[in-house]
């Protein structure tokens, strides 16, 4: 199950979000998300699993349920190194 990250903040803007994480050791970097990411970051405003993440994006950007889930694993992974989702 991935969440977003409880250190984490953000400001939604049109169509985007700006995200950091408040925990981190280091200055916070903020991550600007946009498009699929945008709509992956809403997406995640409870814990969902990769499938059901895959499942919603392939709906929304009309693309193969597998492509979907590979892409968002990598993409999970590094907000997940970034402290951001959990």
């Amino acid at each position: 199950m991935f969440r977003r990250s409880e250190s984490s903040a953000w400001s939604i803007g049109e169509q985007s979000a700006l995200v950091v994480d408040l925990a981190s050791s280091r200055d916070p970097v903020p991550v600007l998300l946009r498009d699929s990411a945008f709509s992956l970051w809403l997406l995640l405003d409870e814990p969902r699993t990769l499938a059901s993440l895959g499942r919603a994006m392939s709906e929304i950007f009309r693309v193969e349920e597998d492509r979907a889930i590979h892409d968002i694993d990598r993409f999970l992974r590094d907000l997940t190194e970034r402290g951001l989702v959990r």
